[in-house]
């Protein structure tokens, strides 16, 4: 067998041979109660085999994908060491770096070995993804397991891996991850992904771009390269049905938490709670699931800690007091023993116990709607289609007007103004906007309003014949740090929105084209 010196192995040199194995693996051996990791690398002069061993199998699965490496780029009748490969895609980054300097390939290569790293590894996209799922584990909130060293939150993980990193591998993960290009990127977003819509597209780019940036963090790829840079989306084709409201009707709400009490389903309690919390409380979806009995204060708010937030910093939710009936009407059908444990989630798998996923819920919520629909036929009341976060959109929409800005930014928990009026917001009227914040528990149905319509051929009602609703909503007030909002505008239309700013404020900003970013609180 062909020797290795051991600085080239203390190194993770790949062994210098005549000929490299174009199907080198790592097999795992026994010496007493230890596990080492074996890999052919290939043969020498004498034409015996070059072996590596290693305690450590990610020693031994570098060593194996350079070993494939030299065997491909003998294929090629190139006859370059790894090394060799890798500096020759490290040159080609420095040259499309410097290109506009008119660089040649000398002057590239002195630049590179005085300023760049190089790529510790030549992996395939598919090694490249299997790594990170490893580093980004979730930690198991069922068995309390610790995951991967740069665990995420479950939701990001399962995104990742079913919607925008996982398919995208599946297509070109034989792939040398240094080697795919901006066509390969423009060839899933434009063609795979063809019934995306733009707007859905960026979200694409951007998971695209953070694996990157993550696999240059690693050394097994280039931060010089970056494919997705020049890519460019148009605007989404127009919807006809996004020119009209898509918030639920307040009797439409009614109906479907009435549907959930009256079931002797617990799953249907369980949803009851899941859709009480996000009508009027307007979180998402997963952060629902994530709430525990010990979260939910008797004072009628909830403590939302930063672990379980989508943006990591926590918040103080109040539940409007309409809301509460609806919650003690669903907590009383559980036991008190149940709800003395704070630490169990309040949404529950049923099946395997512990919090449930997100994918679980929205089968519970599918079975829950279809089940609506026929209980609304039997019994004659209203119901409507529901849309994608028509939740969360018909909080924000009706809390604008009935409990505030501030108030509803800060339940939403978001502090971004444009993003609150160009995703979540809706228009409503005051009238539904009231009614949505009184709707309670064991009420009658209110009948459909019918739009009354003008006289004498006119297009609009007459001012007086409209119906006004002089109550008003009292607003809660939460006992901590004032919302902060980041607000880009010119800065006489901010004093406009908010007259009550002292002359000389200025905030914390940085020009943007003519505007101005103002962080206000």
């Amino acid at each position: 067998m062909g020797t290795i010196s051991e600085r080239s192995r203390q190194k993770g040199l790949l062994p210098k041979c005549k000929s490299y194995n174009s199907k080198a693996e790592v097999k795992p051996f026994k010496n007493r109660t230890k596990t080492y990791y074996r890999v052919h690398v290939g043969w020498d002069h004498d034409d015996k085999a070059v072996r590596f061993s290693t305690a450590n199998e990610e020693e031994a699965k570098a060593i194996r994908n350079k070993a494939l490496t030299a065997a491909e780029c003998e294929d090629w009748g190139d006859q370059q060491t790894v090394a060799g490969v890798a500096a020759s895609h490290e040159i080609r980054s420095a040259v499309v770096t410097l290109k506009k300097y008119g660089a040649t390939i000398p002057e590239a290569v002195e630049w590179f070995t005085s300023w760049h790293d190089q790529i510790e590894e030549w992996l395939t996209l598919q090694e490249s993804w299997e790594r990170w799922l490893d580093y980004r584990k979730p930690h198991n909130e069922k068995t309390g397991k610790t995951g991967g060293r740069e665990a995420c939150s479950q939701s990001y993980y399962d995104s990742m891996k079913t919607t925008y990193l996982g398919p995208f591998v599946k297509i070109f993960g034989e792939r040398k991850l240094v080697e795919l290009t901006q066509k390969d990127f423009e060839t899933w977003l434009f063609e795979h992904k063809k019934n995306v819509k733009p707007s859905q597209k960026i979200y694409h780019k951007m998971r695209l771009t953070a694996f990157l940036n993550w696999c240059a963090e690693k050394r097994f790829y280039s931060e010089h390269l970056q494919p997705l840079k020049k890519i460019k989306f148009g605007k989404d084709a127009i919807i006809e049905e996004d020119d009209f409201s898509r918030i639920l009707r307040p009797e439409v709400v009614r109906s479907l938490l009435d549907y959930a009490l009256e079931s002797k389903k617990k799953i249907d309690w369980m949803t009851g709670i899941w859709m009480t919390i996000r009508l009027f409380c307007g979180i998402r979806s997963y952060e629902a699931l994530r709430i525990k009995w010990g979260m939910v204060q008797h004072d009628g708010s909830v403590r939302f800690p930063a672990q379980r937030a989508k943006k990591g910093k926590s918040r103080y939710i109040v539940i409007p007091e309409n809301a509460i009936p609806w919650l003690e009407e669903f907590f009383a059908k559980f036991s008190g023993e149940v709800k003395a444990d704070k630490n169990a989630f309040i949404i529950q798998d049923v099946k395997a116990g512990g919090i449930l996923s997100t994918g679980g819920q929205n089968q519970r919520w599918s079975d829950f709607k279809s089940a609506w629909i026929t209980w609304c036929n039997e019994n004659n009341r209203e119901q409507q289609e529901i849309l994608q976060n028509a939740m969360r959109d018909s909080f924000g929409s009706y809390g604008l007007i009935a409990i505030g800005q501030q108030e509803t930014f800060r339940a939403m928990g978001e502090k971004d103004f444009n993003t609150f009026y160009n995703n979540y917001y809706n228009a409503a009227t005051e009238y539904d906007a009231k009614s949505y914040f009184k709707l309670k528990p064991n009420q009658k149905p209110v009948e459909p309003r019918q739009m009354e319509l003008p006289k004498n051929g006119k297009y609009f009602i007459e001012e007086d014949s409209k119906h006004e609703d002089k109550e008003t909503v009292t607003k809660q007030i939460a006992d901590e740090e004032p919302l902060e909002m980041t607000i880009t505008m010119d800065r006489s239309a901010l004093l406009e929105l908010f007259p009550d700013l002292p002359d000389d404020f200025t905030g914390a900003y940085r020009p943007v084209g003519g505007a101005t970013t103002y962080l206000v609180w």
